[in-house]
């Protein structure tokens, strides 16, 4: 299993980024281009791991504190 962390996109930005790729995909017409509601912002690519590990690695991710901007 391919383990990564990400952060989702509002619907928003994810639209405009829809807009963009509907734009330049003439430029590369054998690009093979994700669905828009799997767009995301990955912040670490993991890797290859067992499926058992993902439980561990929820349970290490679920310490970490989001702070709010203000």
């Amino acid at each position: 299993m391919r383990i990564f962390v990400a952060l989702d996109i509002d619907d928003a930005i994810r639209q405009r980024v829809l807009r963009f790729m509907e734009g330049v995909s003439g430029f590369a017409p054998d690009a093979r281009w994700v669905r828009p509601e799997s767009l995301h912002v990955t912040l670490k690519f993991i890797g290859e791991k067992p499926p058992e590990a993902v439980a561990e690695i929820k349970q290490a991710l679920s310490s970490v504190g989001l702070k709010e901007s203000t």
